[in-house]
């Protein structure tokens, strides 16, 4: 046996027995990983409940025996403290959804040293910035596509309609296709970063449509998603996504 220091964004986590907790985590070298807590609320627990909000950044020092068994972690310390995305109820719910969808998306344990980075400079950003946080929820849905294996293409012209079941750009519309606004919203998304995008660029419906064209999508690709229960938390604060 053997422990392991990690760098983890909190995902889900859910109590287990009286006192314990099963949490599970993106870590940069083994990717999602599931762990065993004992208790968060004793005076010698290794993390504590306020550390357990979804993206929270932590360094861990954790048990890696090599079994497929839940680990346990000895030591815990935050990364760095959000200012805003835990305050803040649009912001948190945002980041609820994204938790879940990385839960669902990233579930091999592998390397995700890329995908952790690219998360900790987005969401450094994204608690630090006062722009429209609706426009970074949809960005961050499509860009994560990159680092799951069906990576969204950039159209080469003029965006046309984008083909959910094949991943590919069209100039005639199809019955899995995005309709025209959608996809151009998509494609603007594919090329413009997230800080330099207006609320006016786009319409509710056009958000909307895209939002739920990307959950078809995820639901092609990726056999083991589901629906975003989050989602819905997440329409209630910002109508049109």
């Amino acid at each position: 046996m053997s422990w392991r220091s990690l760098r983890a964004f909190v995902l889900t986590h859910r109590p287990y027995g009286e006192k314990g907790h099963i949490l599970h985590c993106l870590t940069d070298d083994l990717g999602r990983q599931s762990y065993f807590l004992p208790s968060v609320r004793s005076r010698n627990a290794a993390l504590r409940a306020a550390m357990l909000l979804p993206l929270t950044p932590l360094q861990l020092i954790a048990r890696d025996s090599g079994k497929d068994q839940l680990e346990r972690i000895k030591e815990a310390s935050v990364l760095w403290h959000p200012q805003h995305m835990h305050g803040h109820p649009v912001k948190s719910a945002i980041c609820l959804m994204i938790a879940e969808l990385l839960d669902h998306l990233f579930i091999e344990e592998t390397d995700q040293t890329a995908l952790w980075d690219f998360l900790d400079r987005e969401l450094k950003r994204f608690d630090a910035s006062t722009e429209e946080d609706l426009l970074f929820a949809l960005w961050i849905c499509v860009r994560l596509m990159d680092h799951s294996g069906s990576s969204i293409p950039a159209p080469t012209d003029t965006p046309g309609y984008f083909d959910l079941r094949t991943a590919e750009w069209s100039s005639s519309e199809g019955a899995d296709h995005l309709d025209a606004r959608a996809s151009s919203l998509l494609a603007h998304i594919l090329r413009t970063d997230w800080t330099l995008m207006r609320p006016e660029d786009s319409e509710a419906h056009s958000r909307r449509a895209l939002m739920d064209g990307l959950q078809r999508f995820w639901t092609w690709h990726h056999p083991e998603m589901r629906t975003l229960k989050s989602l819905e938390v997440v329409r209630e604060y910002l109508g049109g996504l």
